[in-house]
């Protein structure tokens, strides 16, 4: 594996638009160039180390990488180590003999080591020869060694006289950075047993160990969010008076796992466990996938009792939305498990109505001569999407009515009309569909939109970077924007894993406008490392743990200051919850000026081992990501008790 270098450029000369640098540590001048270029030849072994400033180091490469690493504060969370990068494409004709070099932070075998992650120090006695150069450079956080750069060749390395415009990374992407707030979410779709349970046929204890697996594999890549399908055609994935046992789960609609358990109740379980949200994903409308027939349905399943309001429609059965019935049994089922369940939220995926049936019109022609009968005025398209704009309307209302914290999200089409953004083609989900997606968001019923952006950066006609600016531009309340990001391309559709890597960066890069996560479909890319795609987020994007963002505007007990926190060694212990208003434990270390996060802990944890020494805080952290009171501790060397 190729040893990269990450390197602050204390600049001489003005070289075109690319300005003076004076000095290091995250000057803004060079936070604000916002270019990035990729290496088409990658950055070979380059920097040896010295400890005085009248050495050389040597470097061998035709790609020069800038860096600046600089502490970050973001409303409504806690400082983060913020990362820029540059590249810069070596040519012949711009001499930078003069040009000093700060070496600032290693890039090592494809990882980089973030300070939430490691010190400087222990880095440097793992990669280095030299203790002595590790003791100088730890006290003062950044090392300060001044070199000079040389081609391979002993001649010296010139630049390009400008930062490159035929840029291969959109211009505005250059922001890498490892947040400590960023909703990390993924999609386990249960509809025809895509990630779990991966057949009909499996025992209860194979259902729980492949869904232990799941989330186990998930947590090592720093992932803190599952959407699951609980209910993917009118049934159930969960114990229900209302629908019957769903079809994926033990082979027969209506028939209960045995030995019995409840799928959804154990997910919370093992999900809290690991301190991941537990988004409850809902299908409203779809009565069967993959069959237009009753046969084999259960007596309770909603095409038996309301016959006349579930159709055939291409290869599936549909509820009708304009049926008052279908609707007030949709908002039954969401309720009840909003109810019964320690759910963090109700999510919605794109299907309304269904997507269209080339030459076949959905069949509700009665239901909307009823409606015009009773006296309703609204063409047939405006009172299907008003069936819709109702459906949401409602269920915004009244799970805050009984949950005040649980969230409320919708990943629509991505596309809410073609010219939206101007030069945007493709599907029309607001006439086919019939989802006025946009006003769900700009009356503020929806806690977070993520739309499903399943097209690459590059294509102008659906551009990633053009459609996630447009849905940041109607977040007239200054809720959150996930992106749902489609991570099964790497199969379906050859892309590759650095195209979402890239995805995540774009949405990373506008923060400031409430882009604040990503969630991807499906978890089984990730839970399998399709293609290397859990080796090249866990090494890109996902290096070190994240909260999920704060929802100010929910409602849900502040979480109490931990209490009675003392260490003994590299141990620290503090008083166990009672107020049952935490939901975690996060642990932050201050290193290079900055507290970093370590990790996160569940609600039921009294105790965290470091392996570094330090000053440290630990906080609570409320189930809507409000943060309690620090309490301070510090890590000492041959020290065996210290109270914070």
């Amino acid at each position: 594996m190729v040893e990269k270098r990450l390197i602050f450029l204390k600049w001489k000369k003005d070289f075109g638009n690319t300005s003076n640098i004076e000095g290091c540590r995250g000057h803004t001048t060079l936070l604000n160039q916002r270019r990035l270029i990729s290496p088409s030849v990658p950055l070979k072994p380059c920097f040896s180390f010295f400890p005085s400033n009248d050495k050389h180091a040597e470097v061998s490469c035709r790609e020069l990488a800038i860096s600046c690493i600089m502490p970050v504060k973001i409303p409504g969370s806690r400082i983060y180590v913020f990362r820029r990068v540059i590249w810069l494409k070596v040519s012949e004709n711009f001499d930078i003999w003069n040009c000093k070099v700060y070496i600032c932070f290693s890039w090592i075998e494809g990882t980089f080591h973030s300070f939430t992650k490691r010190n400087l120090r222990s880095i440097f006695e793992s990669h280095h020869e030299s203790n002595k150069l590790a003791a100088k450079l730890y006290p003062s956080k950044f090392p300060k060694l001044f070199c000079t750069v040389h081609r391979q060749d002993g001649g010296p390395i010139s630049i390009a006289d400008t930062l490159r415009d035929d840029l291969d990374f959109p211009l505005d992407t250059d922001d890498s950075y490892w947040p400590v707030r960023e909703f990390r979410g993924a999609f386990v779709a249960t509809v025809a047993n895509i990630d779990w349970p991966s057949s009909r046929h499996l025992t209860t204890n194979q259902q729980k160990n492949e869904l232990i697996n799941l989330l186990d594999k998930l947590q090592k890549l720093n992932f803190n969010a599952i959407v699951l399908q609980v209910r993917p055609a009118g049934d159930a994935l969960y114990s229900s008076k209302l629908e019957p046992w769903s079809y994926y789960l033990t082979g027969e609609q209506g028939k209960a796992p045995s030995p019995f358990y409840d799928p959804l109740e154990f997910a919370i379980t093992e999900a809290y466990k690991r301190n991941f949200e537990v988004h409850a994903w809902f299908n409203p409308y779809r009565a069967r996938s993959g069959s237009n027939s009753s046969v084999g349905l259960a007596q309770n399943h909603i095409a038996h009792i309301y016959p006349q309001y579930v159709y055939k429609y291409g290869h599936d059965l549909w509820m009708d939305p304009g049926a008052s019935v279908i609707q007030d049994h949709a908002i039954k089922v969401f309720l009840d498990v909003v109810t019964r369940y320690d759910i963090d939220g109700v999510h919605i995926d794109d299907y309304f109505y269904p997507y269209p049936v080339s030459g076949t019109d959905f069949p509700d022609s009665h239901t909307y001569s009823s409606y015009k009968q009773s006296g309703g005025n609204l063409g047939l398209t405006d009172w299907r999407r008003n069936n819709i704009n109702t459906l949401i309307q409602h269920l915004s209302t009244r799970i805050k009515t009984i949950k005040p914290y649980v969230k409320f999200g919708i990943s629509p089409f991505g596309i809410w009309q073609p010219g939206y953004p101007h030069g945007i083609h493709g599907f029309n989900s607001f006439t086919s569909l019939y989802a006025d997606s946009r006003k769900w968001f700009k009356e503020g019923w929806l806690d977070y939109v993520a739309p499903q952006l399943y097209w690459q950066i590059d294509p102008p006609a659906q551009s990633y970077p053009a459609l996630l600016d447009w849905w940041l531009d109607q977040n007239t309340h200054q809720h959150h924007v996930y992106t749902s990001n489609y991570a099964s391309a790497v199969l379906v559709k050859h892309w590759s894993p650095n195209e979402l890597v890239r995805q995540v960066q774009i949405s990373r890069s506008r923060d400031s406008r409430k882009s604040f996560g990503n969630i991807h479909f499906s978890a089984k890319i990730f839970v399998g490392n399709m293609h290397g795609m859990s080796d090249v987020f866990h090494a890109n994007v996902y290096t070190s743990p994240a909260l999920t963002p704060e929802m100010p505007w929910l409602s849900c007990p502040n979480p109490p200051k931990p209490s009675n926190v003392k260490t003994h060694g590299y141990n620290v212990f503090w008083t166990p919850d009672t107020s049952g208003h935490v939901r975690s434990w996060a642990i932050f270390h201050f290193i290079a000026e900055v507290f970093g996060l370590v990790t996160v802990l569940p609600q039921d944890s009294t105790s965290f081992t470091a392996t570094e020494i330090g000053s440290y805080v630990i906080v609570s952290v409320s189930r809507i990501g409000k943060q309690s009171t620090e309490e301070s501790f510090t890590i000492r060397l041959n020290s065996s008790s210290v109270f914070g």
